[in-house]
């Protein structure tokens, strides 16, 4: 089974940024990739360096784990509504909030725990879902969705925070 890349793409939305930096042609497929890639990154880290901030009043590592986490919780809890047929119109969530409300994994094991839970999570929604319903459109937060586009945001929201982790915290490290 393939799950290919949304046909709409609406550059006025604020998820656009994330799409774009999916790339790939089979959701699966993506999912996977963007998964090692994060793990192989995260375990070159130490416990220790969970706690950094590139600076202060920014989220340490580990918040920002946490955060793409519980983006992809949403993201799939989206899904699965309106993969079902859910015509409610969805609230959106603040991750500053979320994030206020988090804390810290104790150790990179535990987050690499969570992060695998989620994502074959993730994956079994869509290999065990109705696929004829990928593109039905959804409102979460007053824009328009389908379950298709928040897969994708999966990949691409991962892959957005991967690359701030490598380019404002990873160098600060060394």
């Amino acid at each position: 089974m393939k799950i290919g890349f949304p046909a709409q793409a609406d550059d006025s939305l604020y998820y656009t940024r994330y799409l774009k930096l999916a790339g790939g042609e089979d959701l699966l497929l993506e999912l996977g990739n963007i998964s090692r890639l994060t793990l192989s990154v995260i375990n070159k880290l130490t416990d220790q360096d969970l706690s950094f901030q590139y600076a202060a009043g920014k989220w340490s590592i580990g918040i920002l784990l946490k955060h793409i986490c519980d983006a992809e919780r949403v993201y799939a809890y989206r899904a699965l509504r309106m993969l079902r047929g859910d015509t409610t119109d969805l609230p959106g969530f603040d991750e500053d909030v979320f994030a206020s409300r988090s804390t810290s994994y104790p150790t990179i094991e535990a987050f690499t725990k969570e992060y695998q839970a989620i994502r074959s999570g993730s994956i079994e929604l869509f290999l065990n879902s109705d696929l004829t319903y990928l593109d039905f459109e959804g409102k979460a937060n007053g824009l328009i969705f389908t379950p298709r586009i928040l897969g994708w945001l999966m990949v691409g929201h991962n892959r957005h925070h991967l690359e701030i982790l490598k380019e404002r915290y990873l160098p600060l490290l060394k």
